[in-house]
């Protein structure tokens, strides 16, 4: 592993304990079922070898997908109080949620991908955590910062060829405890 590799690793791992996730519409997951959906940078190729197919899209979902921040992976940083060769890491890191968004009712689906975000982030009860519920266990990632870089649905004229979908994308800043 590394400095990239293992806090991708980690928070791939914090994702798949988030009891919002395991729960994701009406599914029943243990954290390790859910650790096999949390894909790292792809989702599983499709059986074609070339794209998938709507209904490949359709049984994946709902997923999560951790990948390294193309812009800034890491940053290392020179520890002014270690001495002359301490060095600190920090970087940036993406969550990416998609789920299906099947249904009469599109306001519907729109608040409950939104609850289901809230609550992703933060319960506030331990027992069903949320990412930000898990910064105090020693073996989680040391997340500096969560920003929502955006929730979209897929565009209409991408549904045929890819279904009905929403998707929430997070960028999480990580460094030193």
């Amino acid at each position: 592993m590394g400095l990239l590799l293992d806090p991708q690793d980690c928070l791939r791992r914090m994702v798949s304990r988030c009891f919002a996730l395991q729960t994701w519409q009406g599914r029943t997951l243990t954290e390790s079922q859910l650790l096999a959906r949390v894909y790292l940078d792809t989702i599983p190729d499709p059986a074609n070898g070339n794209t998938h197919t709507r209904e490949e899209l359709e049984s994946l979902r709902p997923f999560a997908l951790v990948g390294v921040n193309g812009d800034t992976p890491i940053r290392i940083l020179r520890d002014a109080m270690g001495g002359g060769s301490s060095f600190t890491a920090k970087g940036s890191l993406l969550i990416m949620l998609e789920q299906n968004a099947i249904g009469a009712n599109e306001s519907e689906i729109d608040r409950n991908f939104i609850n289901t975000i809230e609550s992703f982030l933060q319960t506030g009860n331990p027992a069903q955590p949320g990412l930000i519920d898990q910064l105090d266990r020693a073996d989680s990632l040391a997340i500096q910062e969560i920003i929502c870089e955006g929730i979209f649905r897929v565009q209409p004229e991408d549904e045929i060829s890819k279904g009905i979908a929403q998707r929430a994308y997070f960028r999480v800043e990580w460094g030193v405890r």
